[in-house]
């Protein structure tokens, strides 16, 4: 659902986005957000799903968050991001309220590849959209998840606790990796 609410963040990144762009900030400076193009489809991949768990690596300012967070609410899904930077991760959570979406949206500070070491999680779409000189050992990881959650009994003390798919979202508090 693409209410008023959501598509006045969505149109406020784009132009920060812009802005940032024309005034020759280097990337590392920069939001980096995917093409409105490429948000619009992961909105579809998210809302098509009924319960759809997605992980996001590499959350950023929110931007393709809030397009997942957005397409996972239709049907009762979540999303959780896994973002590094401090400043990203605060601006990430101030994006992801003024979208309205925090009840659907879950954002896990530290580093990916301890994160992802320590989860037994799987999710059913995962969008890898860090740094890609690290997308080969992250996307491993994400592979090693998905293989022990199927001989996993959920025991785990994991910084990403999956919900059942039959409890609806509600809004939680978000939580730091142990990283």
């Amino acid at each position: 659902m693409l209410d008023e609410q959501v598509l006045a963040v969505l149109a406020r990144l784009e132009q920060e986005d812009r802005a940032e762009r024309e005034a020759g900030l280097p990337p590392a400076r920069r939001s980096r957000q995917v093409a409105p193009s490429t948000g619009r489809f992961l909105f579809a991949l998210a809302a098509s799903q009924a319960g759809i768990e997605i992980l996001e690596i590499g959350g950023s300012r929110g931007y393709s968050s809030i397009w997942l967070a957005s397409g996972a609410r239709v049907l009762g899904g979540r999303l959780v991001s896994l973002e590094h930077d401090p400043d990203r991760c605060t601006a990430w959570r101030e994006n992801a309220a003024a979208a309205g979406l925090e009840e659907w949206a879950e954002l896990v500070e530290g580093d990916a590849h301890a994160t992802l070491s320590a989860t037994e999680d799987v999710f059913d779409l995962v969008f890898l959209d860090a740094e890609k000189a690290d997308y080969e050992a992250l996307f491993g990881l994400v592979r090693l998840c998905s293989s022990r959650e199927r001989w996993s009994s959920r025991t785990t003390s994991s910084p990403m606790r999956r919900r059942s798919r039959r409890t609806p979202p509600r809004a939680r508090p978000t939580r730091r990796s142990r990283a």
